[in-house]
This record gives structure tokens, C-alpha cells and sequence, in this order.
């Protein structure tokens, strides 16, 4: 059996846009974006074939792209 991982991911949003863009600081002391620390933790989950990320925003797929993650874009 084949097990994936779809993080969705709406740059759209009442009380915070732009979520899965905010840098967020690490143990290490590094900023990344929220979507790459989502996607390190799942890409990290045993037995899981793929990590796919959900979204209806290029911003965030360029971002998300650009670290490796493979990117899914889905209508609004």
C-alpha cells in the first residue's frame, strides 16, 4: 500500500493571511517558512512514499518548489 501526505496550504485568510509564508524560528535559531517546517515534520513520518503540498496560490508554490517539495495546484 502506497501512503502520501497532502498538506493544504491557502495564502487567503481572516485572521492571519499569508500563513504558510510567516518565517518561524527553529531550536537552531533558523527562520523557515511554516510550509517548509510542515513538510520537513511529514517528509520525516515512517512508511510515507510522498509529501505532496496542496495550494491555490503561486506565492506559496514557488516557495514551496524552491525547497524541494513537489507541489499540487488546485482551484479555489
Amino acid at each position: 500500500m502506497r501512503l502520501v501526505i497532502f498538506i493544504p496550504a491557502r495564502y487567503p485568510s481572516v485572521r492571519f493571511p499569508g500563513k504558510p509564508l510567516a518565517l518561524l524560528r527553529g531550536a537552531t535559531g533558523d527562520a523557515r517558512p511554516l510550509i517548509q517546517r510542515s513538510w520537513e515534520v511529514a517528509c520525516e513520518v515512517a512508511g510515507i512514499s510522498a509529501v505532496y503540498v496542496l495550494t491555490d496560490d503561486r506565492r506559496i508554490a514557488d516557495v514551496a518548489e524552491a525547497f524541494g517539495a513537489d507541489v499540487m495546484i488546485t482551484s479555489e
